[in-house]
């Protein structure tokens, strides 16, 4: 549930002012805190990281546009407050939407109500199984589409999802069709994106018409490496992108930057780092990617950016 929920939070503490020289970072092709740019398809190696314990890594290979900043540093403190903002960022999506009115949706033992706030009446739309075994099925609000329409997902016991569209003025469920392992991503102009779930799952994202609930497979010719795993996706604040982070194998990850218009494939990027695990990624406006790292327990925390012009 994290995930889809994490996602409908505008991560506000991200707007922090970046302004001035940041020095304790490196970009490929310059000096420790220079901001080079690379020709398309360079790299650049890192400084050797040093751990508490004494150990010794390998400085991060970055593409082209890419840097790393040592959380650790006080110059770096605007990048750590956004780091530590992100991170605390928690399930903490409303439990009730108005839909018009006094009329709203809410999400109560595992299953959504249809409220009416001037009787205090309700009404059960979608009904979940709120027990501790195998039968438990929680069905959960993911985004309002208009005055009778939102935006529904569920999950089970056995980590199957699924999501749909609930239209309280006719009381009709319309649920996604196709592979049930799948839960939304994102809702705009009447499109549902939605993609395979769980860290870890092979990449796999789709776009629904809500008006004929008719699903496309999108990205799939773009991605083909079955060893990239989503480890997390974020999109632009215009609409117009998404990044998606993936794991490829022992401290090798890929971030591909896609167009949502034409569905197809901006640039992507390569970042190998063993310090630190990149675990997400989130827009700082439209031009310019973070990327938030696990840290590693010798080791200072780290994060980096991607400037996409």
């Amino acid at each position: 549930m994290g995930m889809q929920k994490r996602l409908k939070i505008i991560a506000a503490a991200l707007a922090v002012a970046l302004a001035g020289a940041l020095t304790a970072c490196y970009t490929p092709g310059g000096d420790q805190g220079a901001a080079t740019t690379l020709s398309a398809g360079q790299q650049g190696t890192a400084p050797p990281v040093t751990g508490s314990d004494g150990t010794s890594q390998p400085g991060a290979t970055l593409d082209a546009g890419m840097s790393e900043y040592d959380l650790s540093q006080p110059q770096n403190a605007a990048y750590k407050a956004s780091y530590d903002a992100f991170m605390a960022i928690g399930d903490d999506a409303p439990d009730q939407i108005q839909m018009h009115d006094n009329i709203y949706i809410e999400e109560k033992d595992a299953s959504i109500y249809l409220l009416d706030k001037s009787t205090g009446s309700e009404t059960l739309l979608l009904a979940g199984i709120n027990t501790d075994d195998e039968d438990y099925t929680a069905y959960l609000i993911f985004t309002r589409i208009d005055d009778s329409r939102f935006v529904y997902f569920y999950q089970t016991q056995e980590t199957q999802q699924g999501w749909g569209v609930y239209d309280v003025s006719a009381m009709k469920d319309s649920p996604a069709l196709g592979d049930p392992a799948r839960s939304p991503a994102k809702y705009q102009n009447n499109r549902v994106y939605s993609l395979a779930v769980g860290i870890g799952a092979p990449f796999n994202m789709a776009v629904t018409d809500i008006g004929s609930m008719q699903t496309t497979q999108i990205f799939d010719s773009l991605i083909t490496n079955d060893n990239d795993k989503v480890q997390y996706f974020a999109y632009s604040p215009d609409g117009q992108s998404v990044a998606i982070l993936t794991y490829q194998s022992l401290s090798h990850y890929k971030i591909y930057y896609c167009s949502l218009n034409s569905y197809s494939l901006i640039r992507s990027y390569t970042l190998v780092v063993s310090y630190c695990d990149p675990e997400f990624i989130e827009f700082h406006g439209n031009g310019t990617l973070y990327i938030y790292t696990a840290q590693h327990d010798a080791y200072d925390e780290y994060m980096y950016t991607i400037n996409l012009s």
